[in-house]
């Protein structure tokens, strides 16, 4: 008996992977934004002598979709660790991750991470709440903790909003998960003398209301996903406006100049949009090895409309000269509708993979049937125009508009444009039933 007590008074004696009531720590604190008031983000961190363990707290606001610090003065080569809300939505995952540079830190298994009493997610104070110990943690692939310095740099960040941008929430138990891009982030330093000490930290968080042994380096920056923002404007404006635009300056108005000119410009604002839209991919984990639907769909889009433009620009070269249809002409008019019916299903696509809500994918859905029947709206007018055209050109049929031909050979309109002049001229020279003579027009 006296040996078991002997045994578990030494025992007493040794430090276990849990919180003290006194101890040695830094604290930083520093204001984030909620809705119209603030919330705290706060960090603190001991090191325990003699070891290569640290503890840490870090708390935030769970309005937003995760919260994270970074040991370093950048995020190229720093050890991160985020909080985001678990997939049952009653608890919260912690993530050790390294950041190979400005782009989503990947998870990394080789650090012992073990989550400490306290570990939370307050639904009545919308708080994430992490208390953890990190064994082997004071050294990373690309970097490492100072342990003599006064001021450490570190790094913080907080993702979007739930619902911010039309972006869903993050709730997930992978701590792979994919990440949104900060939507705040800052830089500070923390006295790591101050804060080596016994191991632990307090178990009232209260201690951590202020700032102790921590300084804020710079100030809280906003931060926004333009390349996403800027990639998805390029390729609707280009495909639900300028493509159908382009299509209606030759198939309503008659002009193939207007048509080569707005279809030029529509090329090039998809290749941007491709370029933003490959830059974006470069940010994140889940898209840099270009392997998803949305990704191979645009490219193949993106070159193959190069060669449309191409195949557009020798038939309304050739047309003049032949006035018949040639290989290049049934491709370019086959190639062209089924790469803007492709591009809007990629669009869907692409909402889906950016992991856009249930909300947005509808709303674009919405607006690409309007746009559709918008479009068919204004061709079914022109087919009706052009019933009574021929209507009216029958009446002259004994009539050679020899006139009419100049707008085959100069502008390169086919033949259903051609007809449509031919018509037009015709009618405007009909007065009270009585043909009016017309210098332009001879009797056969």
């Amino acid at each position: 008996m006296l040996a078991i007590l002997v045994y578990s008074f030494l025992l007493s004696l040794v430090p276990l992977p849990t919180l003290s009531q006194t101890s040695s720590y830094s604290v930083f604190t520093y204001p984030i934004p909620v809705s119209n008031s603030n919330s705290n983000l706060t960090f603190a961190l001991n090191l325990p002598p003699n070891s290569g363990d640290i503890f840490f707290h870090l708390s935030g606001p769970s309005q937003y979709s995760w919260i994270a610090v970074g040991f370093g003065s950048e995020m190229k080569d720093s050890l991160v660790f985020i909080g985001y809300i678990s997939a049952d939505g009653k608890n919260v995952t912690l993530s050790p991750r390294i950041a190979s540079g400005n782009s989503e830190p990947s998870y990394t298994s080789s650090l012992n991470l073990t989550r400490l009493p306290g570990t939370s997610l307050s639904t009545t104070n919308n708080t994430y709440t992490i208390n953890a110990q990190c064994s082997n943690c004071r050294s990373w692939s690309g970097g490492s903790l100072n342990v003599s310095s006064h001021n450490q740099y570190f790094i913080y960040a907080v993702g979007p909003t739930a619902g911010e941008g039309g972006l869903v929430n993050l709730k997930s138990d992978d701590l792979g998960a994919g990440l949104q891009r900060h939507f705040y982030y800052g830089r500070f330093t923390m006295d790591l003398v101050q804060a080596t000490g016994s191991g632990g930290l307090p178990t009232n968080s209260q201690a951590f209301t202020a700032n102790s042994g921590s300084a804020s380096v710079t100030p809280l920056k906003i931060d926004r996903d333009y390349a996403l923002w800027m990639h998805t404007l390029l390729m609707i404006s280009a495909f639900l406006l300028i493509f159908p635009l382009g299509y209606l300056m030759l198939r309503f108005w008659d002009s193939v100049r207007y048509h080569w000119w707005v279809q030029s410009v529509g090329v090039c604002v998809v290749l941007v949009g491709a370029g933003t839209g490959v830059y974006e991919s470069r940010l994140f984990n889940k898209s840099k090895s270009f392997q998803s639907a949305h990704q191979i769909t645009g490219l193949v889009i993106s070159s193959l409309l190069l060669l449309q433009w191409t195949l557009g620009y020798i038939h309304h070269k050739q047309y003049p000269q032949r006035h018949r249809r040639t290989w290049i002409t049934y491709t370019h008019l086959i190639l062209g509708p089924s790469l803007l019916l492709t591009a809007l299903i990629n669009g869907f696509l692409g909402f889906k993979f950016a992991d856009a809500s249930n909300r947005t994918v509808i709303f674009y859905v919405i607006v690409v049937g309007v746009n559709m029947i918008l479009v068919g709206g204004v061709m079914v007018c022109k087919l009706k125009r052009k019933k009574r055209e021929r209507r009216l050109s029958g009446r002259y049929a004994n009539l050679s508009p020899t006139g009419s031909r100049r707008s085959v050979d100069e502008l390169g309109l086919d033949e259903t444009a051609y007809d449509s002049n031919v018509a037009r001229e015709l009618k405007g020279y009909e007065e009270d039933g009585r043909y009016v003579d017309n210098p332009v027009l001879r009797v056969s």
